[in-house]
């Protein structure tokens, strides 16, 4: 005893199947067996060297003079790594609040 499928069901289930076949990664035509190319392996950066001193302690410097105008009030001092001293003490200028801002000095 056969039984007839109405044509809805026959679209219902070629839609499951086609929904199968593209989920469980079913090959296509242009796809082979053979295996992707690795790809080439990309050269590691040579590491950067390191600052000089008298860099690193220009680095620290510029650091300690944004952190001091940043700030609403002096920071302690510094002794940066070349032996060269930081202050922040107030300045004449003025915020619009009227606060004063901060300004660093850098002693050899």
């Amino acid at each position: 005893m056969s039984k007839n499928l109405a044509p809805r069901q026959l679209v219902g289930i070629l839609m499951i199947c086609v929904m199968i076949s593209s989920c469980s990664g079913g090959t296509s035509s242009n796809t082979s067996n053979r295996p992707s190319p690795s790809p080439s392996p990309t050269p590691s950066p040579s590491p950067s060297p390191s600052p000089s001193p008298s860099e690193r302690a220009e680095l620290e410097w510029q650091q300690y003079r944004s952190d001091c105008q940043d700030s609403s009030t002096p920071i302690p001092r510094r002794t940066f790594s070349d032996g060269s001293r930081g202050r922040c003490e107030f300045g004449p200028r003025r915020r619009p609040d009227g606060s004063s801002i901060p300004v660093a000095f850098r002693d050899r």
